[in-house]
């Protein structure tokens, strides 16, 4: 499985950029959008006390990540 996912990924890097010079993956943004299905998840979840650590992490990590210009 290791290997089809390296496989994948190897395909995907060297996909070039039919607008341009260069890669596709070189256009890919590195900061994410929200939505705020997340915020509202983790929100409602907390109501009857049940543990969201792992999506609250995801929504901390997502937050941080759109703040490029400040990272």
């Amino acid at each position: 499985m290791c290997s089809f996912l390296v496989e994948i990924i190897v395909d995907i890097f060297g996909i070039e950029d039919d607008k341009g010079d260069g890669n596709i993956v070189d256009k890919v943004l590195d900061k994410t959008g929200m939505k705020g299905t997340g915020k509202w998840t983790v929100q409602e979840a907390a109501n009857p006390f049940v543990a969201t650590t792992t999506i609250a992490s995801s929504l901390d990590s997502s937050f941080l990540s759109g703040l490029k210009e400040e990272r």
